[in-house]
């Protein structure tokens, strides 16, 4: 069954998307959860920067472990791959000496933590933390120390925890904070995951409204409306990815443009309602 999964920031909530977030099948938090309340409540998952001040802070409050939001998750994940994290110690500092205890490692802390509360406790990778390295390269050449704490969670959700037919909602990112995480080019790389996915979700369902309408089934175009005045809200819609694709990475809004080039939208609309 298809899921609505929903990752919530802790910067600042749209009006009205709070009953949106709680009625989410899968809802994930960070850290200190200041969204809870005003971003719903619903918690299953809580993702921690498990290095430096914030761990420390969470993991020696009393306070935090009886958070409702904590309470309530049924998992911990934890960001920091301890081996990456150890790895790069040397070289960020060698740039940032201030940063002495940044890398002291509380994972273990909240692995008891969790067991105590009956949760489930989880590492993320660090081949995700070094993917969005890769990525994000390509987007700045500011030097930073490493990805924050929601990206890397965003694009574990992405990777690893959505499943076919899932749809991803992401809340209370304001892309700011830590001047040594590369904010820009993060907001960067989310807006170009958003445009790619939504344009191949159209092509998708332009290739299944058929299918979609009699298994009653959400499909954008019959959304849109099986009409003309549908269509072109359709084909507006493909060439907003696309140009926002075209401003972050001009080879990917290339493939797309190549790929909306080939789509006749009304014709396929046609088609369907002639065959019917």
């Amino acid at each position: 069954m298809a899921r609505r999964i929903t990752v919530v920031g802790n910067g600042r909530i749209d009006e009205g998307l709070a009953d949106l977030i709680d009625a989410s099948e899968l809802v994930v938090r960070f850290n200190f959860c200041g969204s809870y309340g005003v971003g719903g409540r619903k918690t299953d998952i809580v993702a921690v920067c498990n290095t430096g001040r914030p761990a420390k802070a969470m993991t020696q409050s009393a306070e935090w472990r009886v958070h409702p939001a904590v309470q309530a998750a049924s998992e911990i994940w934890c960001v920091r791959d301890a081996d990456k994290f150890e790895e790069m110690k040397p070289v960020v500092l060698a740039c940032h000496p201030e940063l002495d205890d940044f890398f002291e490692d509380f994972t273990v802390d909240f692995a008891l933590i969790a067991s105590e509360g009956g949760k489930s406790h989880h590492v993320i990778s660090r081949s995700v933390h070094e993917e969005l390295d890769r990525e994000l390269a390509a987007l700045t050449n500011a030097p930073y120390v490493c990805p924050s704490s929601g990206m890397v969670a965003i694009a574990h959700v992405l990777t690893a925890i959505k499943e076919v037919g899932d749809e991803i909602f992401i809340a209370g990112f304001e892309h700011q904070g830590w001047d040594l995480h590369p904010f820009e080019a993060e907001k960067k790389l989310i807006d170009g995951w958003h445009a790619l996915m939504g344009f191949y979700l159209i092509t998708d369902d332009l290739d299944d409204i058929s299918d979609d309408i009699k298994e009653n089934e959400e499909n954008t175009i019959v959304e849109a409306g099986l009409t003309d005045s549908g269509a072109k809200a359709v084909e507006n819609i493909m060439q907003q990815t696309y140009l926002t694709m075209n401003a972050i990475n001009p080879v990917f809004a290339n493939r797309m443009d190549y790929s909306w080039q080939q789509t006749d939208v009304k014709k396929i609309i046609d088609e369907y309602l002639s065959g019917k």
